[in-house]
């Protein structure tokens, strides 16, 4: 145990005492495992002085400081600098790790800052006139659409109904009385389902045809020449042969024995079910361009401020802590000294528990305990010396620099 004497001239504090010894580890080391000097006496005239007080109390010299040097990210250690007893300066890298997924994370933080900035100043701002153009651009473009699709859908379910109307339509006779061709022609433009009854009469001018039910009106045949039967259909007798005014001729619409019939009834039903649909999607396409228009017209809400705001620092405090977790991958000490130990070698997988290497202070502190007499006699600043019992004759001078205030 190493006894320690201290020189007092001042009034005294309670606790206990830390003291720092002066000179520096180097001088401290040199002189402790020296070969004691022999002593010599010095003698001087006597004089008036200062009758000082001394406390005697021993302890125990140890580092000023001492710390376990820790990574600040996971990660294999590529590089390991640090060798025990080596000095080192405050910043030196003593080991490094792998950084790619580290380094990743950073540029991840990069571009959200970059994201939220970005919609920070849009909500901050408003709408700009370009904005506002774009999205009238947008409502007019959808408006057309709906229009053109209105027609479209329209138009498709015109044209399936007609070809639906128009399943197979043929002319139909129950006698064969006529002896000229008889052929129907054109196409049926009506929206009523029903039939066509054509009938023939003779008068001074010769034979007549006349439509009845689907169809109206009639005339003078002309052989050889498509007359009209209404709604789009026309008929034509032959050229020769005889015609019989005791024929009638039907027309069923639409023909449903034909082999169209059902294929054409599937195209008319899958019309009149996408066109509502289409039509609805239009519309609903129009709405929101109209909405997404109002909005960039309103001022900005401070509530989306805020929000805008948040969003923004919180991706200021990821790349933060992204950027400081990237910097972990090297380790470096944090002050001037030397290294005690060292706890990891290169290849090992580190965390942020895994000890890289122990540091220690060149700087020495002798910690003392004293009675409750003794230590009211005691304050910081005053001159401590110390002696060792190891190494005869070695005084070392030290400040006290701590006293306990319990």
């Amino acid at each position: 145990m190493n006894r320690l004497k201290l020189w007092l001239r001042n009034k005294f504090v309670l606790g206990g005492v830390v003291i720092v010894l002066l000179g520096g580890g180097f001088w401290f080391y040199r002189h402790l495992y020296s070969a004691p000097k022999a002593l010599q006496y010095v003698t001087a005239a006597v004089q008036k002085g200062t009758l000082t007080v001394s406390v005697d109390a021993t302890g125990s010299v140890a580092a000023a400081n001492q710390v376990d040097v820790k990574p600040g990210a996971a990660g294999k250690i590529l590089s390991l600098s640090a060798a025990t007893g080596q000095a080192v300066k405050a910043g030196q890298t003593l080991a490094t790790l792998d950084g790619a997924s580290a380094y990743n994370k950073v540029r991840q933080a990069q571009v959200s800052l970059e994201q939220a900035q970005e919609n920070y100043d849009t909500v901050a701002a408003g709408a700009s006139d370009d904005d506002v153009e774009a999205k009238q651009k947008a409502l007019a473009s959808a408006k057309d659409n709906y229009e053109e699709t209105v027609r479209e859908q329209q138009a498709d379910v015109d044209k399936a109904r007609t070809n639906y109307m128009n399943s197979g339509l043929e002319l139909h006779s129950e006698d064969s009385l006529t002896k000229a061709s008889v052929a129907l022609s054109g196409e049926y433009t009506g929206t009523e389902e029903g039939s066509y009854q054509i009938n023939i009469s003779y008068g001074s001018e010769g034979p007549s045809y006349s439509a009845h039910g689907l169809g109206s009106g009639g005339d003078l045949i002309e052989r050889g020449v498509a007359q009209p039967i209404g709604n789009g259909l026309y008929i034509t007798f032959g050229s020769t042969g005889e015609i019989n005014a005791n024929s009638v001729w039907t027309i069923d619409v639409p023909n449903k024995t034909s082999n169209q019939y059902n294929a054409n009834v599937l195209a008319y039903n899958d019309a009149l079910y996408n066109q509502p649909r289409a039509v609805q999607a239009a519309q609903q396409a129009v709405d929101d361009a109209q909405e997404a228009l109002n909005e960039i017209l309103e001022p900005a809400k401070d509530s989306d401020v805020q929000a805008a705001e948040i969003q923004l620092e919180t991706a200021r405090i990821n790349l933060s802590d992204a950027q400081i977790a990237y910097a972990g991958t090297r380790v470096t000490a944090p002050f001037d000294g030397i290294v005690a130990s060292v706890g990891a070698q290169v290849g090992d997988d580190a965390t942020a528990s895994t000890v890289i290497a122990t540091l220690i202070t060149k700087q020495k502190v002798a910690q003392v305990s004293l009675n409750e007499v003794d230590v009211t006699k005691v304050k910081v600043g005053q001159q401590a010396n110390l002696t060792f019992d190891a190494v005869d004759g070695l005084t070392i001078t030290g400040r006290v620099a701590e006293v306990d205030q319990i």
